[in-house]
Formats: C-alpha cells, sequence, structure tokens
C-alpha cells in the first residue's frame, strides 16, 4: 500500500505523522523528497547543488560508465523484493 501526502517542513524540522489505522502495524518504508524542481531546473541540477549529493551522483555516473557495481534484475518484481531484503537488514 502506497500512501502519498504532501507537507510543509517546518522551521523546526520536526514533523509528525499520523498513520492511519488501516495501515498495517509492523516495519514500514518512509521516503522524503523535497518539492518539485522549478521547470527551470531539472532533477540533476537540483541534486548536484549539495555536496554530498553530487559526490554519490558523480561516483554513480562512474560506475555506470565503467560497467562497476552494477545490479540487474529480471523483473521489477525482482528488484522489489531486493530492496524489502535490504531494508529487513537494516
Amino acid at each position: 500500500m502506497t500512501i502519498t501526502q504532501t507537507v510543509d517542513i517546518p522551521e523546526s524540522h520536526r514533523l509528525t505523522i499520523d498513520v492511519p489505522r488501516e495501515i498495517p502495524a509492523g516495519p514500514g518504508f518512509l521516503a522524503f523528497t523535497p518539492a518539485s524542481p522549478s521547470d527551470d531546473e531539472d532533477a540533476t541540477e537540483y541534486l548536484m547543488r549539495s555536496p554530498a549529493n553530487r559526490a554519490r551522483l558523480n561516483e554513480a555516473i562512474k560506475n555506470i560508465e565503467e560497467g562497476k557495481n552494477l545490479i540487474s534484475f529480471e523483473s521489477a518484481e525482482a528488484a522489489i523484493q531486493c530492496a524489502r531484503e535490504m531494508a529487513a537488514k537494516l
């Protein structure tokens, strides 16, 4: 089940999340993504603003160009299963 909700992050950077009762108790996955970049810039430009993001993106690009550290899957389901298994280890 996926729930999408847009929220404004307060100045305190503290966010309280009330989970609907229909969501089963147990481990979950929570991802935060910034608001969409403006029409004038693409997502890569937006991410490149942060030195840490820039370093990770440049390393990922280098890995792709060199064919290193790549994982391929036969199907989307296999990729999802792998992500679940990795998340369970966290």
